[in-house]
């Protein structure tokens, strides 16, 4: 059967295995950026099966040239094995005709579904410009980066949303989850794991819900474990809920000021019982933001664990924190605590 046959040209999908073959091997880049550029303002579809690309995928960031990458679920885009550009994503969205309007109806565009594979070479999918732009419903693999909102409109702004995303690394120690260097964006329902870094913030504004970041990997990847954050804040203005981080040597590092957590996660299990450090909250100055409720569960000795490791002063607040007192080898939290400090045996 054809592809047309299963009603995809109904639904105003632009079909890519009507144009070239999967499971080839070959490199389809070029075959590829060609049926995105002939097809402005459609839905190019992937139906499973493996796309080998050897250079970047570029989407236009102009709202009437702008289009939407739709995967199966058995679809992947995998990096060839002599990758070309290893310091360039291996879908770009929005790197090509870049605009400024965001009000032409149009603007929108997204990758969604099956599987983005670097190759242990390879950074993911980039965000280079536009607005509002969606990475959802998919899985990132073997990446150095998975995922890097790079810019947007707006000034910086990339309004980017990142949602229902897993992302897993190549274990390199400069390997990142999720970097964001634009301002403005949401990240919703993510699980990382295999990065030295989950979640790295060089900008302000995002909002992170129900994000869990892991640190895993092999012998050689844990000689670095005491350099690994779960989450990497290094600007002001960010915010978040419910998020977790496990096994990281520090879960959340804070910089920065008007930070806001709430009913977040530190989390150390067995596997890192004799690892150098574990840090709920670190942070190079003052203690800024606020943040409450915060749970911290540790393995490692008490001379190795610390609730929050940070010059003092400031004007930060802890709020009814949810650990064992006994388990730390500082009371420095308690000035910054609200409330009382619980724990639950």
């Amino acid at each position: 059967l054809l592809n047309r046959d299963f009603g995809f040209e109904d639904l105003g999908y632009v079909v890519v295995t009507e144009y070239l073959d999967a499971n080839t091997g070959e490199d389809l880049s070029a075959k590829i950026q060609t049926i995105i550029d002939r097809n402005p303002q459609r839905v190019i579809y992937f139906p499973d099966g493996e796309y080998v690309i050897g250079s970047p995928i570029y989407t236009p960031g102009n709202a009437l040239l702008s289009v939407a990458l739709k995967l199966s679920d058995g679809a992947v885009i995998k990096a060839s094995d002599d990758w070309k550009r290893s310091d360039e994503a291996m879908i770009r969205m929005g790197g090509v005709h870049p605009d400024g309007n965001t009000t032409i109806v149009g603007s929108n565009y997204y990758i969604e579904g099956g599987t983005i594979d670097g190759n242990g070479i390879a950074d993911g999918i980039s965000i280079d410009g536009g607005r509002e732009t969606g990475v959802k419903n998919l899985s990132v693999i073997n990446t150095e980066i998975g995922v890097h909102i790079k810019n947007g409109v707006n000034s910086g702004s990339a309004d980017a949303r990142i949602e229902n995303v897993t992302v897993v690394g190549n274990m390199s120690p400069s390997s990142r989850g999720i970097l964001v260097t634009a301002l403005d964006n949401k990240i919703w329902n993510v699980r990382i794991s295999n990065v030295q870094v989950g979640v790295e913030l060089q900008q302000g504004g995002t909002f992170l819900r129900d994000v869990h970041v892991t640190y895993t990997g092999d012998e050689s990847f844990a000689a670095s474990h005491s350099t690994s954050y779960g989450f990497y804040d290094l600007y002001d203005r960010n915010w978040y809920d419910s998020c977790s981080s496990t096994d990281f040597a520090v879960a959340y590092n804070i910089t920065n000021s008007r930070t806001i957590m709430t009913s977040c996660v530190a989390r150390w299990t067995d596997s890192q019982s004799d690892c150098e450090k574990q840090i709920a909250i670190s942070t190079t100055r003052a203690l800024p933001g606020i943040i409450r409720s915060l749970a911290a569960y540790y393995t490692a000795p008490k001379d190795r664990c610390e609730y929050i490791v940070t010059t003092q002063g400031g004007g930060g607040v802890i709020q009814d924190p949810i650990f064992d007192t006994k388990a730390v080898n500082s009371s420095l939290y308690k000035k910054y605590l609200v409330g009382k400090a619980h724990w639950f045996e």
